[in-house]
């Protein structure tokens, strides 16, 4: 069950002095509209606590993670993120793949941007979203 102190929340900044932050349970926050972490060194995953099954993030639609040289992975099953429209990941340096299901779970993305992510080793074909004329306005990799 969600904490009810967050479940109004619709803006999230978590930005340095968090170097104790290892795991951030995403899935307490289910009403985010506006999701940015910057300059977390110990970060190694955005997580959905066990007992909360079947979340998805109907309203957020702005993600942006950066300088979090430890994270290496997305929540388990994928992100489900209809509405999300923006997905930056920059200075991820152990960051190995994308969250899972890209195509079915983020269809509303348009713009994505990896800046910097070392050890990302592949972009799934279905982050382009050829299916159905739905795909990226945007996307910059570097």
């Amino acid at each position: 069950m969600m904490p009810s102190y967050f479940a109004s929340l619709t803006t999230l900044i978590i930005n340095s002095s968090c170097d104790s932050l290892t795991s951030f349970p995403l899935g307490f926050f289910r009403k985010l509209e506006f999701f940015y972490v910057s300059n977390c060194t110990n970060l190694e995953s955005l997580s959905i606590p066990d007992g909360i099954h079947h979340v998805e993030f109907t309203s957020l639609n702005y993600m942006y993670i950066n300088n979090c040289p430890n994270l290496v992975s997305f929540p388990q099953g994928g992100l489900s993120a209809p509405n999300l429209s923006v997905l930056i990941l920059q200075q991820c340096k152990k960051l190995k793949s994308l969250p899972q299901g890209m195509h079915t779970l983020l269809t509303s993305l348009e713009i994505l941007v990896l800046y910097d992510c070392q050890e990302l080793v592949s972009f799934p074909d279905e982050a382009h979203g050829a299916q159905d004329g739905v795909g990226l306005a945007k996307a910059s990799i570097s």
